[in-house]
């Protein structure tokens, strides 16, 4: 799983003390106190033996490989560091609550959609928006921009990301999903282009509306093997998106099969 959030491991959290899933999620860090993320801790798995070792059983894993960073990540010197607890986002808010009230009617506007003329003027000050970088450059957050390596610690570490992706996308059988991404970053669109020529790689890009729909169907338009997938109704949100996979993968009947094999 390739993706800038925190969403899945509070879900795989959630799932883990329910008990009844058997998996492990490996988000590429090692340590006790202090987590620190490396490449080479994605070829990690754990295995399981028996008393005297006689057979072995890998753990199925999920790899969370976070391209762009995370909120949970913090620098220190040349390592990036994993921390799942909130206090240092509460600690070190980037918005004070004047400057959300100045932005609110621009949020509005932007979940509300349209063309980008329609979203309103924001009055900030000098001030406001120069206490708002120096605490965004704080975050450990890759930006999907061409100033992006700046940063020699992070340069290093997209780039192993970047290789695991492609990698992962020559794979025989291969599928991508794209869930809330918009293709900014020209390095992973490049990426993702040159791999299409993979016959056997499928790639299914999620769109949120309409617009985003036009956009991405005409920036794939060439290639075969690349599907866009919108809500037949509204915005395709992550309820909406679990909407259409249900529908596509009803769950197995309660009762017996007529017809199945015993």
């Amino acid at each position: 799983s390739f993706r800038d959030g925190g969403q899945i491991e509070e879900a795989a959290n959630r799932i883990t003390l329910d008990g009844g899933q058997d998996f492990v999620v490996n988000d590429g860090s090692r340590g006790f106190f202090r987590r620190v993320v490396e490449a080479r801790n994605y070829n990690t798995y754990l295995t399981r033996t028996g008393i005297f070792e006689r057979h072995r059983q890998t753990v199925p894993q999920i790899n969370i490989i976070n391209l762009h960073g995370s909120v949970y990540w913090s620098r220190h010197a040349d390592q990036v560091h994993v921390n799942y607890s909130h206090d240092h986002l509460v600690d070190a808010p980037l918005v004070d609550d004047q400057m959300r009230d100045a932005v609110q009617a621009y949020w509005r506007q932007l979940d509300a959609g349209g063309p980008v003329t329609a979203l309103p003027d924001v009055s900030l000050t000098q001030v406001q928006m120069d206490a708002f970088w120096t605490a965004y450059r704080q975050l450990p957050i890759v930006n999907p921009t061409k100033w992006k390596f700046h940063e020699t610690v992070f340069e290093e570490h997209y780039y192993q990301m970047l290789r695991m992706l492609s990698f992962e996308l020559e794979r025989e059988n291969a599928v991508l999903i794209t869930f809330g991404f918009s293709f900014a970053d020209e390095h992973i669109l490049n990426l993702v282009k040159r791999s299409l020529s993979n016959p056997q790689l499928m790639v299914f890009v999620t769109c949120f509306n309409e617009t985003e729909h036009s956009r991405l169907s005409a920036q794939f338009a060439d290639y075969a093997n690349v599907v866009c997938v919108m809500a037949p109704n509204g915005h395709l949100t992550f309820d909406a998106f679990n909407a259409l996979l249900s529908a596509a993968n009803p769950p197995p009947a309660a009762g017996p099969v007529v017809g199945a094999v015993p």
